[in-house]
């Protein structure tokens, strides 16, 4: 006969082992995190997309209503124009650097867009931050900037994050 005790213990070593989110390394966390948000943006849905994003870019945006509403009105200008998001591919992330009790990484993406007559291709960096150890990740899109400005917002950025030059749009014809 099973004794309390003896489920107790059942329990314990199944939730030791179960794999739970607080258990995940940092970099499975970071790369999972980074999936969920390429889905919320491929899915519009930008209050969860905003939740990723690095606080002081939604700071500089003038918030996440006023970020919200330039990536709808970003959205809708593409779509007219004959172009919208089709794909996000998230790679590994780079190695993890501790700086002053923030993680810090880059994660490349890879995007898919179709485009008049074909499709666009780009591959572009991301910097991710957490201040939680990994369980929470805020990313920022180096494509378009430089580590200059990056650095102006990530105010402990590590020397070490490198973020290559931005690579301009591969178009595939249909």
């Amino acid at each position: 006969m099973k004794t309390p005790f003896s489920y107790i213990i059942a329990f314990s070593i199944w939730f030791l082992f179960s794999g739970s989110a607080a258990s995940a390394s940092p970099g499975t966390e970071v790369k999972k995190q980074a999936e969920e948000m390429a889905q919320a943006l491929l899915k519009h849905d930008y209050e969860k997309f905003a939740s990723f994003v690095y606080p002081d870019i939604l700071y500089l945006m003038g918030g996440k209503d006023e970020m919200i509403q330039t990536i709808k009105d970003g959205q809708n200008a593409m779509n007219e124009q004959g172009y919208g998001l089709m794909s996000i591919l998230i790679s590994e992330p780079s190695e993890m650097i501790d700086t002053a009790g923030e993680l810090q990484c880059t994660i490349k993406q890879t995007m898919e867009m179709k485009a008049p007559g074909g499709r666009l291709v780009s591959l572009s960096t991301l910097v991710a931050v957490s201040k939680d150890s990994g369980k929470t990740w805020f990313f920022i899109d180096a494509s378009n900037t430089d580590d200059i400005r990056i650095k102006s917002v990530i105010k402990r950025m590590s020397s070490k994050i490198i973020i290559p030059e931005p690579m301009k749009p591969t178009y595939l014809k249909d």
